[in-house]
């Protein structure tokens, strides 16, 4: 069943050696399932090669994993062939009937699809909220100075509904802001400045 499988897995022993390779797998080494059994983890990455972003942090990961004989887990990987594709690792510990354990098994799930999805998303996201801030920065702008008496002297009902607009101006400034920023997090392009921050004033500005 495992072994006709579309989806790639292989198993590693507790000497860190292909313990088992389906067809998937192989296929996407450009090999068979028997040439990679017995195999250390160093040459089943060496056949992943450029395939890789960082090998060495593939190999630690894995090697990782095989010391815990406990906890599944699960990660995207990133891999590139002649289009760059990314799967989702599911591994777990593999355990003989009376519970001893033999090893890890490794499972991958393309999930390209999802994962340029939710690139596009993303994009989506940003272009738009970079199109909204632009002439919500402007009307802010125009607002303020009809405040200010820029265009004659204001009546105190109409001060009252320019301030309204304000606000409500402000925060969508805001809420576009934190739109932004949530997708330099996701993209990992936000840089953190840490520093004491009032509790208090965060709560008057979410209001």
């Amino acid at each position: 069943m495992l072994d006709s499988a579309v989806t790639p897995i292989y198993a590693l022993d507790s000497g860190a050696r292909v313990l088992f390779a389906n067809w998937a797998q192989a296929e996407l080494l450009g090999t068979t399932p028997d040439a990679l059994l017995g195999r250390p983890l160093a040459e089943l990455v060496a056949l992943m090669g450029t395939a890789l972003p960082s090998p060495e942090a593939y190999s630690s990961r894995v090697s990782a994993l095989l010391e815990d004989k406990e906890c599944a887990s699960q990660t995207l990987v990133e891999y590139r062939t002649d289009r760059r594709l990314y799967f989702k690792e599911i591994s777990q510990p593999i355990r003989r009937p009376d519970g001893s354990w033999v090893g890890r098994l490794f499972l991958y799930v393309n999930a390209t699809r999802e994962k340029e999805i939710d690139q596009a998303k993303n994009e989506f996201i940003s272009i738009a909220s970079h199109e909204l801030r632009t002439p919500m920065t402007s009307i802010k702008g125009s607002l303020d100075l009809l405040l200010g008496g820029f265009a004659g002297e204001v009546n105190e009902e109409s001060r009252e509904l320019l301030v309204i607009a304000q606000n409500g101006c402000e925060r969508l400034i805001r809420l576009i802001n934190d739109v932004l920023d949530i997708s330099k997090i996701e993209a990992k392009r936000m840089q953190l400045r840490l520093a004491p921050i009032s509790l208090f004033d965060c709560v008057q500005r979410s209001t």
